[in-house]
């Protein structure tokens, strides 16, 4: 689970981050992140599952709850950014592995990861 304080908390925060941040795709998430300064030592995360994915509640919060997971082990690499994550249907039933590959790949593709 995510700390409350590493969290996107409200839809201002989020839509700044939408309209503002930088967009990377990968195979399974496409991801928007901003430079936040205030953040020094963390990074904040959003997890945006639409009911296009699926009606049903219950797959929609397993896909959050899988995204949360590999990017908050991710995220704990890098700070001071704001990442909103919109996952895709495959999600569900892809591998942990591959999802956190594919996590590496788009923030590094966004030049986080050292």
């Amino acid at each position: 689970m995510i700390a409350s304080q590493d969290r996107l908390a409200n839809s201002r925060q989020i839509k700044g981050v939408l309209q503002k941040g930088v967009a990377r795709s990968g195979s399974f998430f496409r991801i928007k992140a901003l430079k936040n300064p205030r953040l020094l030592s963390s990074s904040r995360l959003a997890v945006i599952v639409s009911k296009k994915i699926s009606g049903k509640a219950v797959v929609r919060n397993l896909i959050k709850r899988r995204c949360k997971a590999v990017f908050g082990e991710e995220l704990k690499k890098i700070a001071g950014y704001d990442v909103v994550v919109f996952p895709n249907k495959a999600t569900e039933t892809a591998d942990f592995e591959k999802l956190s590959e594919d996590a590496k790949q788009c923030l590094k593709s966004l030049v986080f990861l050292r």
